[in-house]
């Protein structure tokens, strides 16, 4: 079986509330070595800071899992492409 593209891709990647909340996890998981350094320099090591941006990224994770069983009406078509209104 071949994956396939929803047709409103763009749209998707647009508006969706799932994408945005993976990429601020992403972000999260990038900066959170420079976010532990800075803190370890500031404050010195402490547990509670990683703890912090790990869990900030695993939130993140989890809304974005979320998200994509919450209906978005910016979303909402059809597989064909119309919109509710028109069918």
């Amino acid at each position: 079986m071949k994956p396939k593209l929803v047709p409103n891709a763009g749209r998707v990647l647009k508006h969706a509330w799932s994408v945005r909340l993976m990429t601020l996890c992403l972000v999260t998981i990038v900066l959170e070595p420079v976010i532990n350094t800075a803190a370890g320099l500031v404050v010195g090591q402490s547990i509670y800071v990683q703890l912090s941006t790990s869990a900030l990224a695993g939130v993140f994770a989890i809304a974005s899992i979320g998200a994509r069983f919450v209906v978005q009406e910016k979303l909402r078509e059809d597989v064909d492409g119309q919109p509710p209104e028109e069918r």
